[in-house]
């Protein structure tokens, strides 16, 4: 029989409310890639793991593939962008889920410079930057070590640093360097509190002495403060916080730098007033909780269904979460759109690995 337009619209009807109201074949599996709605990167490479839960033994095999590359600004990454990456790893679909935000933004918690290379060709104009750590001859090593550092954690005009030397180490800091060469490497991830950092002195080609240091850095930058207590699961408003310098010794957290990062969120547990709030302290609120009935409208082409289904897991704006056909028993995926309402879009490719692959 020919495929009419006619017949086209009632057999995707059909197959719209079979997947809606007919119990499941399909099997189950256990892989799925989670993305959150707010995370935190070494830097300057961001992997799927930093930005996503990764549930199976084949979800958690590409916790390496690199994303992007972020700067000292807040990065945002969006679903598209992580399948896109997938898609040129060749990864395969029909093992896995993409779910949750649809959204993420990334803040950089600290800066790795490259790893150490031969000394390269003697240079008096090469500059110290954060991809050249070699400092040409000159002044004395205090001056060249404090200029990199200063490098490593340069997060604005609104942020100072202050880099303090043990006293033991004066003799060795303030001898002039003459016609040598440095190179700085870090010992540690964190490039704000007490840093070891290892100092190589190059004769021409030459590795002269290998040095260790201990360096206490510590910074000021203005900060989200709770201008009052705020419960957990409270929604923010501007009203709630207020905007402080604040001294920073270590870079384990990172405090948000603007309000507006936090409005409109609600926070993962209890901040007390007067308290810094960090990255990982404030989410976007929920719109869906478990147990809850959520209307679902079903799209294919131009057909809209709308059907009633049961939260299983709670879900914030645009994340895909798992829902429950009352009457049946089916569990199929579903984008959530608002306040107890999820589209489940057949168009969309990643609609369909979840429907195909429900658990």
């Amino acid at each position: 029989m020919a495929h009419t337009p006619r017949n086209i619209l009632l057999l995707t009807t059909t197959m719209l409310m079979v997947l809606l109201a007919a119990p499941s074949q399909v099997r189950a599996v256990g892989d799925s890639i989670t993305l959150r709605s707010q995370a935190e990167a070494a830097g300057p490479e961001v992997t799927l793991e930093d930005v996503a839960q990764l549930r199976g033994e084949y979800a958690q095999s590409l916790s390496a593939i690199v994303i992007t590359e972020i700067g000292e600004k807040p990065t945002q990454i969006s679903m598209q962008q992580i399948r896109r990456k997938l898609d040129e790893k060749q990864v395969h679909w029909g093992r896995l889920i993409c779910r949750g935000a649809q959204q993420v933004t990334v803040q950089r918690l600290d800066s790795k410079p490259d790893q150490p290379r031969p000394a390269p060709e003697a240079n008096p104009a090469t500059a110290i930057t954060a991809d050249n750590p070699y400092a040409t001859a000159g002044r004395t090593l205090r001056h060249r070590l404090h200029q990199w550092i200063k490098q490593q954690v340069d997060f604005g005009d609104d942020v100072s640093v202050t880099i303090e030397f043990e006293e033991s180490d004066g003799p060795l800091l303030d001898a002039p360097l003459g016609a040598q060469r440095l190179e700085f490497e870090p010992l540690s991830s964190h490039p704000i509190g007490r840093v070891p950092v290892t100092v190589r002195r190059y004769d021409g080609d030459a590795l002269a002495a290998t040095d260790r240091l201990r360096v206490q850095v510590t910074i000021k930058q203005p900060a989200v403060i709770a201008h009052r207590s705020l419960a957990r699961g409270q929604v923010i408003t501007e009203d709630d916080l207020k905007i402080e310098q604040i001294t920073l010794t270590s870079s384990r957290k990172t405090p948000l730098r603007a309000a507006d990062s936090a409005v409109g969120k609600q926070s993962v547990g209890l901040i007390r007033e007067g308290a810094v709030v960090y990255v990982n302290d404030v989410e976007a609120p929920l719109l869906v909780k478990r147990g809850q009935a959520v209307t679902v409208r079903a799209i294919s082409g131009g057909i809209v269904l709308r059907t009633v289904g049961r939260a299983m897991e709670d879900g914030q704006q645009g994340e895909m979460i798992l829902l429950r056909n009352e009457r049946t028993r089916e569990r199929f995926y579903a984008h959530v759109t608002g306040p107890q309402e999820a589209v489940m879009n057949l168009d969309e490719p990643d609609t369909l690995a979840a429907q195909e692959n429900g658990q």
